[in-house]
């Protein structure tokens, strides 16, 4: 068998094991409150098993559990300690824990609406809502679809934002660093990075195929292929653009992530603090995917904390007029920030560029991952020959945005506005560009990008 089907195989089951495993150990001695009963919605038109702490306070504090089957018992520690300054709800989503399950489309948008539904019929002041891996995707779609409803968002290691073949890289590395974690083999380990980045990101689509989306509206083919509410949301989730709903919040958003989740990585927390106005990222050092779980008491203070903390204030960063001009030839595992003219990489590998403006940047046969860019050029903002970039929250205003040539890029929350072509390549040799949730405004396009693309001489974007 070729490596490359191998890979596939290995790595198309890694995706469905992790987006259908974000559950959390059960509690079998639960106690029921006296304040939990079974409710009928609308939405799915079925009962959910719902507990309401009561109208005493004013403001109400909405909680959105992941997948998995303990469902909203996940948030189990933090309840008492919320309902001593407000209105609690939270309830096993349809599909999950105690509530109805079918044959439904267990989807974001539709979630999202049946919080609306508990909104319009059970709150009567304010409303704050916390969601948790696919609960916080759930509950970014709500905030940027039913605006008016909602003052403050929370949102923990939340998962799916991505586009699928960034979620899918994020595995990868994920497996390889776990294997790494004694720092053996660096050399050979990078290589293997190098090469899933060159050649599985390709072949996404042929192991999550676009066409799987029909299956998810068709209520045999998902009840036959599917089967199960957890796969089919699962699936609902993956196959998302969050593109619109991450550009319509304008409420205070704090966003809560384990810094070494393998399920939903820290890169989707920094991509949304970077494109969301208002909103701070709160890294939880050493944790993982469950912080409640993990480490229940400073999450719970950490929550309270941001339920009654300031807004976070937006924070335009002052350019210095000292820029520099850095060139780097045969570098590795280095970090640069600051403010430059120039940035010219050529045969680096791992080099980070973190918190940077700059007017121009090139890279020649480099491996290179930046965060928190602004690029503004009257030419070529970007130039890629022969390389693998990853970009997560960034900028670029330009002439021409990215030229790239026998590359591979990934953007995550990037906007690119370009006179002439936001992307494009004069090279024969055509490159990939993944882009999770950017918006590209240029001669050719003025719209959202969520999708994986080849870019050639006769598709410039």
């Amino acid at each position: 068998m070729k490596i490359k089907t191998l890979l596939a195989i290995i790595f198309s089951l890694l995706i469905f094991d992790a987006s259908f495993s974000f559950s959390e150990q059960s509690d079998d001695n639960e106690k029921v409150s006296d304040n939990t009963k079974f409710i009928h919605e609308p939405v799915f038109n079925g009962n959910i098993y719902f507990y309401d702490s009561g109208d005493q306070f004013k403001t109400t504090v909405i909680l959105i559990h992941g997948v998995g089957e303990d469902a909203s018992n996940i948030w189990k520690d933090i309840v008492p300690v919320l309902e001593k300054q407000y209105r609690v709800i939270y309830f096993d989503l349809p599909g999950f824990g105690k509530s109805d399950k079918g044959d439904a489309l267990y989807s974001p948008a539709n979630y999202a609406a049946l919080i609306k539904w508990i909104y319009d019929t059970y709150v009567y002041g304010q409303m704050y809502l916390i969601g948790h891996s696919m609960g916080g995707a759930i509950s970014l779609r709500y905030a940027g679809t039913y605006t008016q409803s909602l003052q403050r968002l929370i949102l923990v290691d939340a998962a799916g934002i991505l586009y699928r073949a960034a979620f899918t890289k994020s595995l990868a590395s994920t497996k390889i660093s776990s294997i790494n974690k004694y720092k053996l083999f660096s050399d050979e380990l990078d290589i293997l990075s190098q090469f899933i980045e060159m050649n599985f990101i390709d072949k996404t689509d042929q192991i999550i195929p676009k066409e799987l989306s029909l299956i998810l509206e068709n209520s045999f083919l998902r009840s036959r292929l599917l089967r199960t509410p957890q796969k089919i949301a699962s699936a609902a989730l993956i196959y998302d653009d969050f593109s619109e709903p991450i550009n319509k919040v304008n409420i205070p958003l704090f966003i809560i992530w384990g810094q070494k989740d393998a399920i939903a990585p820290l890169r989707t927390g920094k991509m949304l603090a970077f494109n969301i106005p208002n909103s701070s990222l709160n890294v939880m050092p050493g944790l993982g995917h469950n912080p409640m779980i993990e480490k229940p008491d400073e999450f719970n203070d950490l929550v309270i904390k941001c339920l009654s903390a300031e807004p976070p204030k937006i924070h335009k960063k002052i350019q210095s007029s000292d820029k520099k001009n850095i060139i780097l030839n045969r570098k590795q595992d280095l970090i640069i920030k600051g403010d430059y003219n120039t940035i010219e990489l050529n045969n680096c590998r791992n080099i980070q560029i973190i918190d940077v403006t700059v007017n121009n940047i090139k890279i020649t046969n480099s491996w290179v991952e930046i965060e928190n860019v602004i690029i503004e050029s009257g030419k070529t903002a970007f130039n890629a020959i022969d390389s693998i970039v990853t970009i997560t929250g960034g900028s670029i205003t330009a002439d021409t945005g990215l030229s790239i040539s026998n590359s591979k890029i990934d953007l995550a929350g990037v906007r690119i506005t370009a006179k002439k072509a936001a992307v494009f390549t004069n090279s024969g040799i055509n490159s990939t560009i993944v882009f999770s949730t950017c918006k590209i405004k240029s001669q050719f396009n003025n719209r959202y990008f969520h999708d994986i693309l080849q870019i050639t001489k006769d598709n410039p974007l």
